[in-house]
């Protein structure tokens, strides 16, 4: 794609020569595709192709235009003429006028800082590259980043790489971390969820992993942070679920010895098959007690002796000791049930 330059006049007159000109040029040299056919099995890649074309277009004119108003104003404001009666001629509104200046303004600015080629510009919808123009540096360059490789920058892309990037400024983090994110030097992405995880945790968990990022202020460690506090933050959600773990303390105290062990991953391993298998004890009872219930139930039944054979190699399953075999291997359960007010008593 062509960008024509142009030395910007003073005289009104000329000004509407030189905008008419460059909008012409421009015309045919960047909108000059055959309309893609609905009945073409490709019609929406041809769709979208063309739709690009014109956000491309769109843009870079109306970056001029916005010049060309900046101009305009400026030489009516000297003396001139009304840059409103211009205005009313050209059929502009007020408002869009200056929406074009300040699209002016901020490409200015942002070109100034960061130099693009035409291709890479071309990549810009209008609203990404004006939100791209009002972000934090480090968030420009990884929008420039992302246009330099070819790709598509869209302004929900650069909203959300700007979030991303205020998230990871948060104090939650080690100083180091938030410096080498402003520095590009760290993902901001990156950045954001092991925040967003950590600000999950109590404060002495939190520390232990932030020590961790300030010995190792990498990616590596900053993406284990973030898994780790995640799967803290279920643990500790979980641990109520936990009942041999009368005192919530003692478990909170062995993570954060496990995490300076480097055991962590292990510990908490260890903490979920706790929870599951004082949970496949309760369902455990609860089903054998059901089945229990169901078979007496049919054996009183009217017609329960014509159920005799199946009832009769269901029983040992009724039994408190049911069992069964697993390969090699059989497996006997002692089921019982004791009211905890009779335990505190004995």
């Amino acid at each position: 794609m062509q960008v024509i330059f142009v030395k910007l006049p003073t005289g009104v007159d000329m000004l509407e020569t030189v905008a008419r000109q460059t909008a012409e040029d421009l015309a045919v040299q960047v909108l000059e595709f055959t309309l893609p056919d609905p009945a073409d099995p490709s019609f929406e890649e041809q769709l979208e192709s063309a739709w690009r074309v014109c956000d491309r277009f769109d843009l870079q004119t109306d970056i001029w235009r916005g010049r060309l108003l900046r101009s305009v104003r400026n030489f009516e404001k000297g003396g001139g003429g009304s840059f409103e009666r211009w205005l009313v001629t050209k059929e502009i509104s007020r408002s869009r006028a200056y929406r074009l200046i300040e699209l002016a303004d901020c490409a200015d600015q942002f070109l100034a800082q960061h130099p693009l080629q035409t291709d890479q510009l071309s990549h810009f919808s209008k609203a990404a590259f004006i939100s791209a123009a009002k972000c934090e540096p480090a968030v420009q360059q990884q929008v420039i980043a992302q246009a330099q490789r070819g790709e598509r920058v869209t302004q929900r892309q650069v909203e959300d790489f700007q979030e991303t990037w205020l998230v990871a400024q948060e104090d939650i983090l080690p100083e180091v971390i938030r410096t080498r994110v402003a520095q590009a030097s760290l993902p901001a992405r990156s950045a954001a969820k092991a925040a967003q995880a950590l600000s999950q945790l109590p404060e002495d968990d939190r520390e232990i992993l932030c020590e961790a990022l300030v010995h190792h202020p990498d990616l590596n460690t900053l993406r284990q942070v973030a898994t780790d506090a995640q799967a803290i933050s279920r643990t500790l959600a979980n641990l109520s679920r936990v009942q041999v773990l009368t005192e919530a303390a003692l478990a909170r105290e062995a993570l954060g010895e496990a995490a300076r062990l480097g055991v962590l991953a292990q510990t908490l391993d260890l903490l979920q098959w706790a929870a599951r298998v004082e949970r496949s004890l309760s369902q455990l009872y609860t089903a054998w007690q059901r089945l229990g219930a169901l078979h007496d139930q049919l054996q009183q039944s009217p017609g329960g002796h014509s159920l005799g054979p199946l009832l009769a190699a269901l029983e040992p399953l009724t039994q408190p000791s049911p069992a069964i075999d697993v390969g090699a291997v059989r497996l006997t359960a002692n089921i019982s049930c004791t009211e905890r007010w009779q335990e505190a008593g004995s």
